[in-house]
Formats: C-alpha cells, structure tokens, sequence
C-alpha cells in the first residue's frame, strides 16, 4: 500500500499489532506529528 501512496512513508512500531495507536500511544503520536509537520498538516 505504501509503495502505491503519493508522499506516504512506512513505519514499523515495535510491540504493536493491528492498533497501534494504542498499544503504542506515544511512539504512534509521536510518528503521526513528525509526519504532519513534514507535510504542511
């Protein structure tokens, strides 16, 4: 999916399955505001 996403990028949390924003709170978060600040959200 990512490789067929204009600007996407792929990141794999450690520890986290399929909700990742919760089983990996601040790692998730972190990832989600370093994106959005490299692309103008």
């Amino acid at each position: 999916m990512h490789a067929n996403i204009k600007d996407s990028e792929f990141l794999m949390i450690k520890d986290a399955a399929h909700i990742a924003n919760i089983e990996q709170e601040a790692v998730f978060n972190e990832a989600m505001m370093n994106f959005l600040k490299k692309h103008g959200g």
